[in-house]
């Protein structure tokens, strides 16, 4: 699957800019966004697909792009970026992703954004 331009680019700034070009080249695509069981019953905003513990891409829900919430998306895509740094086996949003997560903050990657 082919990434969109704008989402590729976010994901490579980024990749650049917070995770020193560590990440991997995975698309980043609009697309449909599954309910998750936790989720209280609101929708998902992007989820990162795995497939053989590796991460295979990143999927935006399509109501980002129609609502014009870039700044939605960018501090999504950092939170999906933290996923694909981390080790498929670690707890989805545990103490590492929120050590992660944290650490992005800390340093700026927010800023303007939230």
């Amino acid at each position: 699957m082919r990434s969109d331009p704008t989402l590729r680019r976010i994901y490579r700034e980024y990749n650049r800019k917070w995770f020193n070009g560590a990440l991997p080249a995975i698309p980043v695509v609009w697309g449909e966004t599954r309910r998750f069981p936790r989720s209280e019953g609101k929708s998902t905003l992007a989820l990162t697909n795995f497939e053989a513990n590796s991460p295979m891409q990143i999927v935006f829900a399509p109501r980002l792009r129609k609502n014009k919430e870039w700044n939605l998306v960018r501090c999504t895509m950092l939170h999906e970026m933290c996923h694909v740094a981390l080790p498929y086996k670690v707890a989805p949003h545990g103490r590492a992703f929120q050590n992660l997560m944290r650490d992005h903050a800390m340093r700026g990657a927010f800023d303007g954004r939230w």
